[in-house]
Parts: structure tokens; C-alpha cells; sequence
């Protein structure tokens, strides 16, 4: 593979040859952003010049989606993160992202295709086999890794522009999973209070997955309580 950088303005490119067009005979170069010193542009072609070494270079309009993210994103990130964010990303990548667009061409992915791909989530984005939806707050989640990802992308000269900033993502919705006491929790507390100088104001006898509320009675009091029929309402 041959190569050198180049400058244009302030800026510096990882120039890469690609060959002779067999239509004019001309020899093709292929342009990378490297950056605003010529050492980053250095750093784009010592990583374009490994990948073709290593027999894995392709040139951009080749790659897709799918391509991308598994065989380039990922395993970076498999160094960077915490190993569960790390496992996140394979499990949303795997599920949500390939099988509805890993198809497409890296370069020409568009706001439009997250659009759809969001929406195809919330109504129907579950692969447990039921078609449920997705929530709101994984389907953000899933738009801000394709946004890291898209950046890390053009950072590096395969983009020159990261689409899901165009996007329109879902708001994450307001949590309504009612919260309780797990058996150990509930342990815990009645040990805590046992010889509290300042008794509950008032009981009655708590059991796992009671509801814990504040209670305004007095600064830092807690009491439990649940809806009207459940094994902790009082009669």
C-alpha cells in the first residue's frame, strides 16, 4: 500500500493510492481527514497502511453498517469501557442494530434510516420472540452508542459526517416501576430502628415489598406503606 500526507488549508490528509482506474488509466487516491497536525494525519495512514498489511483494508463506500461496528468498533471499545457497557453494546448491536440496518453502506446511512429504525424499535424491537416494544430509554441508549460509534468514524476518516447527531431519538420516559424492599433490606431496617431514640411515628407490621416512602412527620423518619389491599396496607 502507498500513501503520504497531504495539506490542504489547515488541514492534513492521509493520502492512499488505490490503484489505476481501468476506465482512464489514471492512478485513483483516496482522501482522509487526518486532523489539524500533520502527526494525527500520520496516525490515520499508520492505521489505513496496518489494516491493509493485515489484509483488512476496504475502501469506505464498501463497508457497511454491520462490517463497522463488529469488526472495527467493537473490539476497540472492548478496551475501553467497563465489561458491561462493553456487553451492552454486542447485545444492541446484535439485536437491534444489524439485522435492520447492517446492510447499508457506512457512507451513505442517513438521519432518515435511524428515524425508522427508532420507530421499528418502539413498536415492535423486542427479539424474545412476543414483537413487544422497546422502551423509550433503551432505544436512547441504543442512539447514543451509534453516536459514539458514528464519531469515532469520522474521527478516523471513514465519515465526514456523524448522521445520528441529525436524528431524532425517542426522550426517555418517566420510570413508573413502583420500587420495594427486597427481605434483606427490610432486615436491615428493622435492625436500624430497633433502638432509635425517635420510634416511626407510626406501624404496622412491614413484610418484603413494602413500599418506602418519606415521611414528613419528622426529619430523616421513614415509614412503609403500600396501596390499599396489598399484604403491607394497614387495616
Amino acid at each position: 500500500m502507498r500513501g503520504h500526507i497531504a495539506r490542504k488549508g489547515n488541514r492534513y490528509y492521509a493520502v492512499v493510492y488505490e490503484g489505476t482506474d481501468p476506465s482512464t488509466g489514471k492512478e485513483r487516491h483516496r482522501w482522509y481527514p487526518g486532523g489539524a497536525t500533520r502527526r494525527d494525519a500520520e496516525k490515520v495512514l499508520g492505521e489505513l497502511v496496518k489494516r491493509m498489511h493485515d489484509g483488512d483494508y476496504r475502501s469506505p463506500e464498501r463497508i457497511t453498517v454491520a462490517d463497522y461496528l463488529t469488526e472495527r468498533w467493537l473490539p476497540l471499545r472492548r478496551r475501553q469501557v467497563r465489561h458491561s457497557t462493553y456487553r451492552s453494546y454486542v447485545a444492541n448491536t446484535r439485536l437491534h442494530v444489524v439485522p435492520y440496518i447492517g446492510n447499508i453502506p457506512l457512507q451513505r446511512l442517513t438521519p432518515d434510516d435511524l428515524d425508522e429504525l427508532y420507530d421499528l424499535l418502539l413498536t415492535s424491537g423486542r427479539r424474545n420472540g412476543d414483537g413487544g416494544a422497546l422502551s423509550p430509554k433503551t432505544v436512547r441508549n441504543i442512539h447514543n452508542m451509534l453516536r459514539k460509534a458514528l464519531a469515532d468514524a469520522c474521527r478516523k476518516g471513514t465519515l465526514r459526517r456523524n448522521v445520528a447527531t441529525l436524528a431524532d431519538p425517542p426522550k426517555p420516559g418517566r420510570d413508573t416501576t413502583m420500587r420495594v424492599w427486597t427481605p434483606e433490606q427490610l432486615v436491615q431496617f428493622l435492625d436500624e430502628i430497633a433502638e432509635h431514640r425517635l420510634p416511626p411515628p407510626s406501624w404496622s407490621p412491614p413484610t418484603p415489598g413494602c413500599v418506602v416512602e418519606r415521611c414528613s412527620a419528622s426529619p430523616g423518619a421513614t415509614s412503609t406503606s403500600t396501596p390499599t389491599g396489598s399484604p403491607c396496607a394497614r387495616p
